[in-house]
């Protein structure tokens, strides 16, 4: 039975829950928002000239297509919904009993 559960474990290779909170708290760091402010400013050229000319640009294509990635890595570490009473509803059909099965095996 689940009583007081608020975010899921820690995903496979996040250095644990130490590692787990520093990739969580880089979420709305410094580079991420620098990130953010590189994907803007290109957003804001192309609604603002109606053109995507801006993109041709090698550099700024390059640092564009970077942030974007970067910010895309991130998505494996955004919180995710997590419900007390699915989960113990989940252990009521015995659904834990599967994985436990296969980590043995």
């Amino acid at each position: 039975m689940c009583l007081a559960g608020a975010h899921p474990c820690p995903v496979e290779d996040s250095g644990g829950p130490v590692g787990w909170r520093e990739r969580r708290r880089a979420l709305v760091g410094f580079e991420a928002l620098e990130e953010l402010a590189e994907i803007g400013d290109v957003l804001a050229s192309v609604a603002e000239t109606r053109s995507l000319a801006v993109l041709d640009e090698p550099e700024a294509r390059d640092r564009f297509e970077a942030a974007v990635e970067r910010m895309e890595e991130r998505k494996r570490w955004l919180p995710k919904e997590f419900c007390r009473i699915q989960v113990n509803e989940r252990f009521r059909r015995e659904e834990h009993k599967q994985l436990m099965h296969q980590q043995l095996w």
